[in-house]
């Protein structure tokens, strides 16, 4: 995973942000709700990508607070660290690790956040017990995670449309490393209850996205071709194939356009827990 965010994977992100801001944005709101964070406060924000979520962070516990994000990927803790600069955050700091086994302060976070962020760990015990050391005795976790693929219209429209063209790709077998990893909503409760976390809490949320806040069809089109998602459907395609395929993904993407832009369901799991106030 390291090495594939620090591939063409993550150019998606650090050349449109502002794409993924939009489409992921809502989502992150439900963190910050769940994780309701206060002034002061000392916050981590795991897998923080291009760092809306860390700004948005940081806003929340103001000056006197701090929070840090890291992630694997450079050219993202790069653009991270420039977008809390030009915003004036200065309680924010941006590092360039992998949560999984980085030494955090101990106790050092009052709350642990991520949007998405958390599916990637090679170990995910590891992952958690790591981070449950990194957070005070009674601090909070609160995260994001997708559903299943197939309870995502995000992943099924364009796979519907664009597979009779390309070709299926190779999927990963359930529960490796990867966006759906934490699908299964009782594998969640285990590594976390594993790791030793308490209290976990598991809400279903079911809404829409903006695919890449597109406001037609075309603009979708053009996320999603260029998004490691639809890299990887076009990886192997001809010209005429790749051709084809972005056809047939407008015209299902047209059906879906509303007033507000192409929105298809999505389903991800809100998960909040707490480091036991004696451990």
């Amino acid at each position: 995973m390291v090495a594939l965010w620090n591939s063409e994977a993550s150019m998606g992100w650090s050349s449109r942000p502002e794409m993924y801001d939009a489409m992921l944005g809502e989502l992150g709101e439900q963190v910050l709700r769940a994780a309701g964070l206060t002034a002061g406060e000392r916050v981590l924000d795991v897998g923080c990508g291009a760092g809306q979520l860390t700004l948005q962070a940081a806003q929340q516990v103001g000056p006197q607070g701090s929070v840090v994000g890291v992630d694997v990927a450079v050219e993202l803790v790069a653009l991270s660290a420039r977008r809390a600069a030009a915003a004036s955050l200065g309680q924010v700091d941006v590092l360039e690790a992998d949560a999984q086994d980085h030494a955090f302060p101990s106790s050092g976070f009052d709350a642990i956040i991520s949007r998405f962020g958390v599916m990637f760990f090679a170990d995910p015990i590891a992952a958690f017990t790591n981070l449950l050391g990194a957070s005070r005795p009674g601090g909070r976790l609160a995260f994001v995670a997708w559903q299943a693929a197939t309870s995502n219209e995000w992943v099924t429209v364009p796979i519907a449309a664009m597979v009779p063209h390309v070709g299926a790709p190779t999927l990963p077998p359930p529960g490796a490393p990867g966006p759906f990893a934490f699908g299964d909503a009782d594998r969640i409760r285990s590594v976390l209850t594993t790791a030793g976390w308490s209290d976990v809490a598991i809400e279903d949320l079911q809404t829409t996205v903006p695919v890449g806040g597109a406001r037609t069809a075309e603009g979708a089109v053009e996320f999603t071709s260029a998004d490691t998602f639809g890299r990887m459907l076009l990886g192997n395609a001809d010209a005429s194939q790749r051709s084809a395929a972005l056809t047939a993904l407008r015209q299902a993407y047209q059906t879906h356009t509303q007033s507000d832009g192409v929105r298809l369901n999505a389903a991800a799991w809100l998960v909040t827990a707490r480091r036991p106030a004696q451990r």
